[in-house]
């Protein structure tokens, strides 16, 4: 059939069909790359962008990066909750729970597995819980990966503790049983300065350590070791990706789950497909459910030990700085894919890291063969010599910069306040003793008198 203008209509519908229109006089020449105004438009600008003719500058670069990471950390939160609602609406309509909160798995306490928390009060005012093992030898401090605690690491603990090493697990802020940042403040630096006052606090500075940490753990340590370097002597980074941009160096994805109501549904949020690169298989799910929930009520179910709204404010290019940045003994622990290790060992050519696979591990190596962590841990610790500070004597706050220097304003004041001090004698104390029971008399005399009158 042909229009009364010559246009073949059967064969112009076929042509459409085909995605081309053809006249009777031949085909039509292709078209532009743009069809709209707006195509245009928007075509034209990302060919001036090419060209250099509308180049941003580098302050305006960062400042649109820093303006999405601002809109991505307050809406952290309710991504958190819409996602977590859905996984456990499908898990619902799957069957019912066989759970109940009796037959719920609870973390062991005892001699050998988790000691008695401890806390530490911060130069920020917030209070750091920490696990101790072992009394004396060299120092490991174990620092847990995202929505993680200190918990994690009992079983790891406690092998390396019976092997003669003094044993710290922490909970960083915004996890487990430490404070939460009121102002959200979570980075790197300020969970090295929570680490800074704990090494004060604890006398941990007097000899060279070893820091292992998980993901943001990791990226902890790694800040901490660059910044206090002769207080290192390993640093161990288990599943931390510093070259690529992965979610678990930014946030939880359950961390702002609601309505948990047991630990089987706890698990099958960990274990949904939905939670892409922070989804774990069933067994590790399994042995971290009971450390990465607590439970409120039996009305009210589980929710994460953790601040909902927690954000880890951090850009690659600082965490891979300060990670090929390290000067100590540098071990990495992964299970990373060809091109991600290609560009990690590029990243730490300058430094002496080493690169062990765990095997079994699944993303989550801590849960997933904690064996092989160990095994790796034990042997990069047996065979390093470097625990031992060369200038044992100047290890102090100070010089170690863990401290400032106190200042003062004339010579005879820095004297007094840093001069040696007369040492008592006997008869001083003695005196001071009777001083302080006559005071204390006192004070008892006058309790005693006020009683009576009433």
């Amino acid at each position: 059939m042909v229009r009364e203008d010559g246009a073949d209509v059967e064969l112009g519908f076929e042509a459409l069909a085909k995605g081309s229109f053809n006249r009777i006089g031949g085909s039509r020449p292709k078209s532009r790359v743009y069809r709209s105004k707006a195509r245009r438009e928007r075509y034209m600008a990302m060919s001036s962008l090419r060209k250099g003719e509308e180049s941003k500058s580098c302050l305006h670069t960062l400042g649109h990066h820093q303006e999405a990471e601002e809109d991505e950390k307050e809406n952290v939160q309710e991504k958190s909750r819409l996602l977590c609602e859905r996984i456990l609406r499908l898990n619902a309509q799957k069957k019912p729970s066989q759970y109940s909160f009796a037959s719920d798995p609870q973390p062991k306490r005892g001699v050998g597995l988790q000691p008695k928390a401890k806390f530490v009060a911060v130069s920020t005012g917030m209070s750091v819980k920490y696990l101790e093992w072992g009394s004396s030898g060299e120092v490991v401090v174990l620092l847990h990966g995202i929505g993680e605690c200190s918990e994690v690491w009992c079983s790891i603990a406690t092998k390396l503790a019976e092997h003669g090493y003094h044993v710290f697990a922490l909970d960083l802020r915004g996890h487990g049983q430490t404070t939460w940042s009121s102002s959200q403040l979570y980075t790197a630096q300020s969970m090295a300065t929570d680490l800074k006052d704990i090494f004060l606090e604890l006398d941990l500075y007097r000899s060279k350590c070893a820091l292992v940490g998980v993901d943001i753990g990791a990226a902890v340590a790694a800040e901490f070791a660059c910044l206090y370097p002769r207080l290192v002597a390993v640093l161990a980074c288990i599943d931390y990706d510093a070259v690529s941009k992965d979610s678990r160096l930014s946030y939880c994805k359950v961390q702002a789950a609601s309505n948990v109501l047991d630990y089987e549904s706890a698990t099958a949020l960990l274990t949904s497909p939905l939670l892409k690169d922070q989804q774990r298989v069933k067994a590790s799910a399994e042995k971290v459910v009971p450390l990465m929930f607590t439970q409120e009520g039996k009305a009210l179910g589980l929710k994460p030990k953790m601040d909902p709204k927690f954000f880890f404010s951090a850009s690659m290019a600082s965490l891979g700085h300060s990670l090929a940045s390290v000067k100590c003994s540098l071990l990495v622990l992964h299970s990373f894919g060809k091109d991600t290790l290609e560009r990690m060992r590029l990243l730490l050519e300058s430094t002496s890291a080493s690169f062990v696979r765990v095997e079994k591990s699944s993303g989550y190596a801590l849960s997933d063969s904690p064996f092989e962590v160990y095994s790796a841990l034990k042997k990069v610790l047996g065979k390093c010599n470097a625990f031992v500070d060369e200038e044992p004597h100047s290890r102090t706050p100070e010089a170690l910069g863990l401290r400032p220097l106190p200042q003062f304003g004339s010579l005879e004041e820095a004297f007094k306040a840093l001069g040696p001090r007369n040492i008592p004698n006997r008869e001083e104390i003695q005196a001071e003793l009777d001083k302080l029971r006559d005071e204390e008399g006192e004070c008892v005399s006058e309790d005693d008198n006020l009683n009576n009158a009433h």
